[in-house]
């Protein structure tokens, strides 16, 4: 690959590097530590270089009908670069991983295999761990991760339930695209654990995979350290007492890795119910089980006295309308 020399000089000895062009001869150089966005010299415009590092605070991604704006927030403000849109899919992974590696989220050889958006939820699936959050940005220090080697089960049931050491936890998805962020969180992780399917999990037991298993649910209040620490690494269980205990990532060796061009698409929401209420006893699992069957019986009534009332509407309309065209009549006849 040509490297232009205003590139190779920013570049000093890092020879890790995603190339990807972005029209033209421009192009995006993706290096673990930062990006560098390359402009080649045109008919009104010289040649120049942009440097964006990953140690930010925020990372987001916005798009027109034309063009996508990569915007990388710092304790200083926010900078930014755009590329065409449809650039989006292969401009996003690298720069994505790139930012995740340097605040440590991830591991560094640790690979990403999709990354979706739901509304204000992001969900990044690797090959070791489900990372999440919500906000308006497409990633902010302030996450969720649950590394596989602690998942014992996994539903898609109306949302997306996945067990943590046989404590199901529900991530609520809405809009398109939430049966396939399933399917490809359900292929890492069994290619994590080398069963062929989620019946085959270690230490997965039918208590945990009945529908009456509890609802955890976590306190997302996990503020990670702005300096990038590996704290960012950890998610936080929060019992009825608020002790917390974190979460740290265990990382199976891989041998894949990604093309120089990665094809992953941009991110396509969901808010999770997260605090944890500490052991649960019978007790509370059916006292728990009877609220949530309260609560879809309610829901039930309620859709049906909407339809009720807009039916009720209807034939008030009707009759009306009737009523108006019978006067409308009699004066005719009348006359």
């Amino acid at each position: 690959m040509d490297v232009p020399g205003i590139v190779r000089e920013r570049l000093a000895d890092e020879r890790r590097m995603t190339s990807v062009n972005v029209g033209g001869d421009d192009r995006v150089y993706v290096t673990p530590p930062k990006t560098l966005v390359y402009r080649a010299a045109g008919l009104f415009s010289s040649e120049s270089i942009e440097e964006f590092p990953h140690d930010v605070g925020r990372f987001d991604v916005s798009a027109d009908r034309r063009e996508a704006t990569f915007a990388f927030e710092y304790e200083h403000g926010v900078e930014a670069f755009s590329a065409p849109r449809e650039r989006i899919d292969t401009v996003l992974p690298p720069v994505l991983a790139g930012v995740l590696r340097t605040t440590g989220l991830i591991d560094e050889d640790e690979r990403i295999e999709e990354s979706y958006r739901f509304g204000e939820r992001t969900l990044v699936v690797t090959d070791r761990r489900l990372l999440t959050s919500v906000g308006e940005a497409v990633w902010d220090r302030e996450h969720d991760s649950y590394d596989y080697e602690r998942v014992t089960d996994l539903r898609f049931e109306e949302d997306l339930r996945i067990d943590v050491d046989g404590r199901a936890r529900y991530i609520e998805l809405t809009g398109e695209g939430r049966r396939e962020a399933y399917e490809t969180l359900e292929d890492a992780l069994c290619a994590y654990h080398g069963v062929a399917s989620i019946d085959q999990l270690p230490d997965r037991t039918p208590e945990r995979t009945t529908d009456t298993a509890p609802v955890e649910s976590e306190s997302r209040t996990v503020a990670t350290d702005p300096a990038g620490d590996s704290s960012a690494n950890e998610t936080t269980d929060r019992d009825a007492a608020g002790d917390t205990a974190p979460t740290t990532a265990e990382t199976p060796s891989q041998t894949r890795s990604p093309p120089d061009e990665s094809p992953e698409p941009l991110i396509p929401e969901a808010s999770e119910s997260d605090h944890t209420e500490g052991e649960p006893t019978h007790s509370d699992e059916g006292e728990r089980t009877d609220e949530r069957r309260l609560a879809d019986e309610v829901d039930v009534l309620s859709e049906r006295v909407e339809r009720q009332t807009e039916l009720l509407e209807r034939q008030t309309e009707l009759l009306e309308r009737l009523v108006e065209e019978a006067s409308t009549q009699r004066v005719s006849d009348d006359r």
